[in-house]
């Protein structure tokens, strides 16, 4: 089982009813934080056990300092792993180093890590390359028999890999519809329509949209209509995936 919680569900530009991209993860025994925007305040409560960096744009990145100064205030002491591509490694330790928070009085530990697969207790991450930045990066998360597919930022994925048939919940990135996929494409984005499509092709059992623009009315109608198990989350509430 795998519970999944939007932070938020929007693409660049926040609403006042969704902030940025961000996800929540949770199994039994542990939490990781992917992409660092709005609602920090869950992770911190949560008690975090990792963050995941998809990639170096401003909307999935901007949070990590005050994430790191608010687990600090609380008190925390445990190390806190940073997952992140290769490449990342020194604009995330320049965001820390602009508010001295490495040389914080009792700072708890901060762990880099660029593996392509890790395990942190019952939840495993494995990583695969998008095409949105040189950098930029999906994960699958697994715990037992549950299986979650996140794409994060991407052009459309033509030919998904066969380990993700039949996958429980794929979170796919739906930047616009398929009218202005030429746009959508140039700025290494996916359309409503790519998403259902990828989803059709693997027979996902649910399927989220994220990465929103402002109309997701559209977003949701033209998903619907190609693959009948999309749906647009509700932020900060909590889904159960598998058992």
């Amino acid at each position: 089982m795998i519970k999944i919680t939007f932070l938020g569900s929007n693409g660049s530009i926040q609403e006042r009813e969704s902030g940025n991209t961000s996800l929540l993860v949770k199994t039994q025994n542990t939490s990781v934080l992917v992409d660092t925007s709005t609602h920090i305040e869950e992770a911190v409560v949560n008690q975090i056990d990792g963050v995941i960096l998809t990639h170096e744009h401003t909307d999935h990145l901007y949070g990590l300092p005050s994430l790191v100064h608010q687990l600090w205030l609380k008190g925390r002491t445990k190390e806190l792993i940073v997952l992140l591509p290769e490449g990342m490694t020194k604009m995330v330790e320049s965001l820390l180093k602009v508010f001295s928070l490495r040389e914080k009085k009792a700072m708890f530990p901060i762990t880099l890590v660029t593996d392509n697969e890790y395990k942190i207790k019952a939840l495993s991450m494995t990583f695969f390359k998008t095409d949105h930045t040189p950098l930029s990066r999906g994960v699958i998360f697994s715990s037992g028999d549950t299986r979650v597919v996140y794409t994060s930022d991407t052009r459309p994925i033509l030919d998904a890999p066969k380990t993700w048939k039949d996958v429980d919940l794929l979170i796919h990135e739906a930047s616009g519809v398929s009218e202005g996929e030429e746009t959508l494409i140039k700025k290494g984005h996916s359309s409503a329509k790519d998403a259902a499509l990828l989803a059709s092709s693997i027979n996902a059992k649910k399927v989220f949209l994220c990465h929103l623009p402002q109309d997701k009315d559209s977003i949701k109608k033209e998903a619907i209509s190609y693959y009948d198990k999309c749906a647009i989350p509700t932020p900060l509430e909590e889904y159960v995936i598998g058992e």
